[in-house]
C-alpha cells in the first residue's frame, strides 16, 4: 500500500497541532481459492488473482509537542482499496477497507 497524502495543520497552540488530511495511493492485492467445500465434499479449485488497484485514505491527528525537539502524536485513518475480485463465474470478494490508529513520537535533529 503507498499514499500521497495532502496534511492541514489550521492552527498551533499552547504545543498542540491537530491536523486532518487525505490522498490518493495504489493496493497490490493477492487472492486464492483453492477449494470449495459442502456437505463433506471438496472441489478443488485452485483460482487466483492479483492486481494493483486504486486506494484513498482519510486522516485526522493531533500532535503535542513536549520541547523544541520532541513531540507525541495520535492518529486515525480511513483506508478505502478497490480490490473487488472474481473467481470464476461465482464467486466474488468485494472492496477493503481499514481503520487504523497510530500513537507516534517524534525527534526532530
Amino acid at each position: 500500500v503507498g499514499f500521497l497524502n495532502a496534511l492541514v495543520t489550521p492552527f498551533h497552540a499552547n504545543h498542540l497541532s491537530p491536523y486532518f488530511g487525505g490522498g490518493l495511493g495504489f493496493v497490490y492485492d493477492k487472492s486464492e481459492l483453492n477449494s470449495i467445500s459442502s456437505g463433506g465434499v471438496t472441489i478443488p479449485v485452485n483460482s487466483s488473482s492479483s492486481k494493483t488497484s486504486l486506494a484513498w485514505d482519510g486522516l485526522l491527528g493531533l500532535d503535542v509537542s513536549i520541547t523544541n525537539n520532541f513531540s507525541l502524536g495520535g492518529r486515525y485513518q480511513y483506508i478505502w482499496a478497490n480490490t473487488s475480485t472474481s473467481f470464476g463465474t461465482t464467486g466474488k470478494i468485494g472492496d477493503s477497507s481499514a481503520n487504523v490508529f497510530t500513537l507516534q513520537a517524534t525527534y526532530k535533529f
